[in-house]
């Protein structure tokens, strides 16, 4: 507070407290700490400021910066706590001080966890509602940021209510950026951006290897040559080497399909920005209740001080019992209106807290993770390989299962034909071109004029599964004779056994 208020350059402009200096307004905050007295941070200090641009810098009155200040801090959760905005005039760019109570009036703390990334996202959205220079936030500065002659451009065009393409820099950066997700080594990125017009040079030291990268690129007779540094530090060859390792990590084929589920899994998570109208609805009836319990307040003490006031005769009068009985009517009301304010306002908060839970979540560093990671499995290279790898799944799980299928008509077939076992426990049936033979739980089938196996089943799994076409035709049409044969015992043993209960067929 001292540092904020004692400077002379400093002037208290807005805020909900009623202090006018250091001292009394850290008594206030005392106040509100005593709500929550094991908060270890209970105060929520911010600088806001306007850039300035060389020989231009951006003001605006005290009355905007309040409503900025106000704007800013309802949608940091900051709904019902005290706070102040100081303005400074110190320094050449325009900015202010908000020091906020953590704990609000109900005793409950607002979150501060990732609490820079929301104030850049909120940041980015006010300098859109009111008009304001904008600047790149912390996760964009790998972009430069725009040139004077460009703001000046902007600035030009915002006042006459227009708007231009991109400049050619700024072009060359979004076609990189397409680009990059597509690119599994930095060669694939020179080629790709050549496709698109771009042309490449790059810069090699005495080994050969490259040091360094420079664009050029030509829009509508404009031809605009630039090293990568000075697109950004994304652009540089480091950066580019940088960013392929990161957008394509190397996967195995259980860790692909895992990312796949993961990302999926992430995104159904994703929580549903609020509407805009329906939090206009809810602040109208919010101070629509208000208006009508001041009303009713003000009722409730008009006609309390008129019985309070009134003389012992007035008292035996009938109108003193109807006073009086008003008087409960309008409490009882104003009682409702009050309950129903105060639900209001939590279902105002409750708005806020969904769109504070919606752009934590967007601008969380885990989101961006596995917006990169979304990107990365939609590039052609890898959906390709994601087809093939699950087409290899489906094509295992179904050679698993037929060759389960034949393995247990093969040990059906042993029971049919009364097979009795080999000295060494194994059961063997020789057929005109086949060998069938169990030991324990493996089941093989062998070709005998090689001695081929086309089949052997361990258990419930499939080790070997490899006959030809027509020899799995023939497997095919084996498992259906046994399930025949066995559903034709079936009803013989079926039909015995009626017989022998004394039933005719």
């Amino acid at each position: 507070m001292s540092y904020l208020l004692d400077k002379e350059q400093a002037e208290l402009i807005g805020g909900n407290m009623l202090g006018e200096n250091a001292r009394e307004l850290a008594a206030e905050f005392k106040l509100s700490r005593q709500l929550n007295p094991d908060i270890k941070q209970p105060v929520f200090h911010a600088s806001l400021s306007l850039p300035k641009l060389e020989d231009y810098a951006e003001h605006v009155d005290s009355e905007r910066w309040n409503s900025i200040a106000a704007d800013y801090l309802q949608q940091m959760g900051f709904t019902r706590n005290q706070y102040i905005v100081v303005r400074h005039f110190d320094r050449d760019h325009d900015h202010i001080h908000i020091v906020a109570a953590r704990v609000k009036l109900d005793g409950t703390v607002v979150d501060d966890s990732w609490d820079y990334l929301l104030s850049q996202d909120i940041i980015r959205s006010l300098e859109q509602q009111y008009n304001l220079t904008p600047v790149l936030s912390s996760w964009e500065v790998q972009r430069r940021g725009i040139t004077k002659g460009q703001y000046e451009q902007q600035r030009r065009e915002v006042e006459a209510g227009s708007s231009s393409p991109p400049s050619v820099k700024q072009q060359i950066q979004d076609i990189a950026e397409r680009v990059l997700p597509t690119c599994t080594t930095p060669e694939q990125f020179i080629e790709k951006m050549q496709a698109a017009s771009v042309q490449i040079q790059t810069r090699t030291k005495r080994d050969g290897s490259i040091s360094g990268i420079s664009y050029q690129y030509t829009v509508d007779g404009t031809t605009v040559a630039t090293p990568g540094n000075k697109l950004g530090t994304d652009y540089s060859w480091n950066g580019i080497n940088r960013r392929i390792k990161e957008l394509a990590p190397q996967l195995g084929d259980a860790e692909l399909l895992a990312a796949e589920k993961k990302v999926a899994a992430y995104f159904a998570k994703k929580p549903t920005h609020p509407n805009e109208q329906e939090l206009q609805q809810l602040q109208l009836g919010e101070r629509k209740l208000a208006a009508k319990y001041d009303d009713l307040f003000q009722q409730t003490l008009e006609k309390l001080d008129e019985i309070e006031n009134a003389s012992w005769f007035t008292r035996l009068l009938p109108k003193y019992s109807a006073d009086t009985a008003q008087l409960e009517i309008i409490s009882a009301q104003k009682d409702k209106v009050y309950s129903d304010w105060m639900a209001m306002g939590r279902r105002v908060e409750e708005w806020h807290s969904q769109r504070e839970e919606y752009r934590r979540w967007q601008s969380s560093p885990a989101t961006k993770e596995m917006e990169q990671l979304r990107d990365y499995l939609n590039t052609p290279q890898v959906q390709t390989r994601l087809e093939h790898i699950k087409e290899e799944q489906r094509f295992e799980r179904e050679r698993q299962q037929e060759g389960r299928e034949i393995s247990i008509a093969v040990q059906q077939l042993f029971r049919l034909n009364g097979i009795q076992p080999q000295p060494d426990g194994s059961l063997i049936l020789e057929g005109n071109r086949w060998r069938l033979k169990q030991i324990g739980n493996t089941v093989s089938v062998s070709v005998k004029a090689d001695n081929r196996e086309i089949l052997r089943v361990e258990g419930n799994k499939t080790v070997v599964f490899n006959p030809t076409p027509e020899e799995r035709d023939r497997m095919r049409s084996l498992r259906s004779k046994v399930k025949e044969q066995l559903q034709q015992d079936m009803r013989q043993r079926s039909a015995e056994r009626r017989q022998s209960r004394g039933f005719s067929l």
